[in-house]
């Protein structure tokens, strides 16, 4: 089995695991290269002195916790978008026309938890760092 990585800014951005069979077709050998899908085998790699090898990638793992983190908090702030959205709507309506559960108050906590999610991406050490604490308005 041959390895090559396709390497970024010091992140495995690309791997070719090919696995050759030789085969006899009319007397000629042929070599098939089978690819193996890139998140099959990137988790168990390790770059090491410009070489794949068997082991932990902590690159990978930042890259997997990065996902999760930007995944959640896209996921929140939609849903803290879409009240704020509604309350601000509600505002040209009569008072017995509106929809909106939400005061004056709570309207401000939802813009807070709009900025702390806005801003959680850029923290120094993210994604290795607590989320942050909303209102629980939502």
């Amino acid at each position: 089995m041959e390895k090559k990585a396709y390497i970024e800014d010091g992140y495995i951005v690309g791997l070719e695991t090919t696995c050759k069979a030789a085969t006899s077709l009319e007397g000629k050998k042929t070599n098939y290269h089978l690819p193996v899908p890139n998140h099959l085998v990137l988790e168990r790699l390790l770059l090491v002195n410009g070489e794949v090898i068997e082991g932990d990638n902590p690159l990978v793992a930042k890259d997997k916790a990065q996902f999760t983190e930007i995944n959640w908090r896209d996921s929140e702030l939609i849903k803290v978008l879409n009240r704020i959205d509604q309350y601000e709507k509600d505002q040209n309506y009569p008072a017995e026309l509106r929809t909106s559960p939400f005061t004056a108050e709570q309207y401000n906590q939802l813009l807070q938890d709009r900025k702390l999610l806005s801003d959680y991406p850029s923290v120094e050490i993210f994604p290795f760092v607590e989320r942050p604490v909303l209102s629980g308005l939502i």
